[in-house]
């Protein structure tokens, strides 16, 4: 089957749908290859990040909303939530598959969606010629202007030369629990495998549900560690796996090379991973946002050059990635630290007034209760 379109989208997660949602302004023609929307995990998003991107809550895909964060490194446990005198930045808990499933729904009426995989990829004259293939047959769909939201290790990355090089990666495990004794809405930070470089957060659900999810760089031990820990806490070793997943994401943030000719990156294709917290869920939708908008404008000017298309790099580099290069710079600080140097600081923390809860609040303040902390990354956050 033969298909012409304006833009055509490969990869229907978040960054994918919502670059499919912008791309429709000025009536034009979007097509969106999705071989795989199921995405099991649970993940969180602040209510800011969906208001600046115009999705209004839905019960469907709220699991429960947080009232702010624990900090926790051997004994000590820092809440920062409203019941101290600290005000959070509100988040939400969801259900990642059924928040899919309702972007999908939203611009189903606008977009066409074909469950299939694309193969190759190649430029002919000033258009790119997408080869994709499923059950049912072959597609080769022609288009002006192509975003890639497949992930950071599709193969169609390689194939138009835009890959990271010299890749970073973390791996990720997580559990879904049932049958926990957590007392907490909160989101938990954990420290107490920091000497494994392994950080693990819990965000719990409903009806005596959580997800938990252990990060690291190696994942020799991974499952070791994460089991060992559940087994050591009080509120979770009576809880059972209903569900694991596991995956690889690119730490080492923005890829810098994310425009071609005809051809944008964005989600975990291009690096829009939290390189702090290892969350991709707001720079998807923030990234898939711009892209969408970008390539909407530049399908009606009839641009479609990698000097045109940087309009995109500009909005993200101003927007996202700036916080990002210090979120990686303060995650490479954390990892030199010990558990009782995490420690300390956490006890200091407990005895000093914070206004706000925000991430980078956060962080200053640990930065500034740290004797190890450098100039450099304390510039970042003045």
């Amino acid at each position: 089957m033969e298909i012409i379109t304006d833009i055509l989208i490969v990869g229907g997660g978040p960054s994918g749908l919502l670059a499919a949602k912008e791309g429709c302004f000025n009536n034009n023609k979007v097509v969106l290859l999705d071989k795989d929307n199921t995405d099991t995990h649970n993940e969180y998003i602040t209510k800011t990040s969906l208001r600046q991107i115009g999705i209004k809550e839905d019960d469907s895909w709220i699991v429960n909303q947080t009232n702010g964060f624990i900090l926790e490194a051997m004994d000590e446990k820092l809440v920062l939530d409203n019941t101290t005198t600290v005000q959070p930045e509100e988040a939400y808990i969801i259900d990642k598959n059924k928040f899919i499933k309702a972007l999908r729904d939203d611009i189903k009426e606008n977009v066409e969606i074909i469950d299939t995989e694309a193969k190759t990829i190649t430029h002919i004259k000033d258009k790119v010629v997408v080869e994709a293939e499923n059950s049912t047959g072959k597609y080769t769909i022609t288009t002006k202007i192509l975003i890639i939201a497949s992930g950071y290790h599709d193969n169609l990355i390689k194939q138009v030369g835009m890959d990271y090089k010299n890749m970073d990666t973390q791996h990720i495990l997580q559990y879904e629990l049932e049958n926990t004794h957590l007392k907490t809405n909160n989101i938990i930070y954990s420290f107490n495998e920091i000497e494994n470089n392994a950080l693990i957060s819990i965000l719990p659900g409903k009806n005596n549900t959580a997800s938990i999810s252990i990060t690291m760089k190696d994942d020799a031990n991974i499952t070791e560690i994460l089991d060992s820990y559940i087994k050591s806490n009080n509120e979770l070793r009576d809880s059972n796996i209903i569900c694991k997943t596991s995956h690889i994401l690119p730490s080492n943030g923005i890829i810098p090379k994310r425009v071609a000719d005809n051809i944008i990156l964005c989600g975990n294709s291009a690096g829009f991973v939290n390189p702090l917290t290892m969350k991709g869920l707001s720079g998807a939708l923030e990234s898939g946002t711009y892209a969408g908008v970008v390539a909407a404008k530049h399908v009606v000017f009839d641009e479609y050059k990698k000097d045109d298309l940087k309009q995109y790099v500009m909005y993200t580099d101003m927007l996202i990635n700036e916080n990002y290069e210090r979120y990686m710079e303060t995650r490479e600080f954390i990892e030199t630290l010990t558990l009782i140097e995490v420690y300390g600081i956490l006890s200091k923390l407990s005895f000093v007034d914070m206004y706000e809860c925000d991430i980078d609040s956060l962080i200053r303040t640990m930065i500034d209760e740290s004797s190890k902390a450098n100039i450099h990354l304390k510039n970042l956050y003045n």
